[in-house]
């Protein structure tokens, strides 16, 4: 059954910056006429709340898409490589997970996302399940904050072939299942850094910055600063601290030959085993995520919200 509004607290939009009215400038004069829905499989609460919005857009005189790993919904058609070019925004309709599928699938493509929150934490999914079609009325008559957030590029130099992968968050080196400790050398550009024993290294953007990045006791870096954070996970050294760099240096890592194997993350998802052979380099990434969110609701609103950031109780 369509739901044309749900309740919440009202939305304001009086507060723009000058990306959100640029964002608006944009949007005046042309209808938004593609969306894409992105939701989690295996959350029914999002299937059906997907649905909802496929039916809600279908009378809005919107073409619908959808993510072609999920379940078909009504109104809505399986996205293609040629329907991703004419895309407006994505909905993504789960958590943070979700969130970051949408990124993978838009494949490098500065498509907008808005993120709804279904799960738990959702940082990246800020709006949150009540407040969706309230948010949705405001993105077709473009009245969203559009902000674009830093990528890693992240390069493996394995056994003379080369193979690259973008993320939003952050990248891992990890022990995997072995009870050992693993050895990591570190470079900056040229410059070795240093030697890292521990179960892992994270090296996260300023979005990866409240994943796990700060689970392992990293710093938070707001998403405007141009940097990279380099964390060791649970170090064998007092002398371990995490280390923030501009983010046009080149980070090199390599491991050292007692470690023996490692696993490599890319947001979360397991690329490749690592040698000491191999040689992994994490640069910016070239392409941008482009996030839509209120212009009412700033940065440090999501910190106290989902991190309980300054609270004391």
């Amino acid at each position: 059954m369509l739901r044309a509004s749900r309740p919440g607290r009202p939305l304001s939009v009086q507060k723009f910056d000058g990306s959100a009215l640029l964002w608006q400038k944009q949007s005046m004069g042309k209808k938004i006429q593609s969306i894409c829905i992105v939701y989690r499989p295996q959350s029914e609460k999002a299937f059906e709340t997907a649905q909802e919005v496929s039916e809600w857009l279908h009378h809005q005189k919107v073409k619908v898409y959808l993510d072609p790993n999920c379940k078909a919904l009504k109104f809505a058609k399986k996205a293609k490589a040629a329907s991703i070019k004419k895309l407006d925004f994505v909905v993504a309709l789960g958590g943070d997970g979700t969130f970051l599928a949408a990124v993978r699938w838009l494949q490098g493509r500065e498509v907008p996302i808005l993120g709804v929150n279904m799960g738990n934490l959702g940082f990246l999914t800020e709006t949150r399940d009540e407040e969706l079609f309230d948010v949705l009325t405001l993105a077709l008559e473009g009245k969203m904050h559009k902000t674009k957030r830093a990528t890693l590029e992240t390069t493996i130099k394995k056994t003379g072939k080369i193979k690259s992968y973008t993320s939003l968050n952050d990248i891992v080196v990890e022990r995997g299942a072995r009870s050992r400790l693993i050895d990591i050398a570190v470079y900056s550009n040229s410059f070795f850094v240093s030697n890292v024993k521990a179960d892992g290294l994270i090296v996260a953007s300023p979005t990866g910055s409240t994943a796990y990045c700060l689970a392992a006791g990293g710093p938070i870096i707001h998403p405007s600063v141009n940097a990279v954070s380099i964390t060791p996970v649970c170090p064998h050294t007092l002398t371990n601290r995490p280390l923030i760099l501009n983010d046009h240096h080149k980070i090199k890592l390599k491991l050292n030959e007692v470690s023996g194997r490692a696993a490599l993350l890319v947001d979360g998802q397991k690329v490749a085993d690592l040698t000491s052979q191999d040689e992994v380099v994490v640069t910016r990434g070239k392409p941008s995520v482009i996030m839509l969110t209120l212009p009412s609701r700033n940065y440090f609103d999501i910190l106290r919200a989902k991190l309980r950031f300054g609270q004391r109780e």
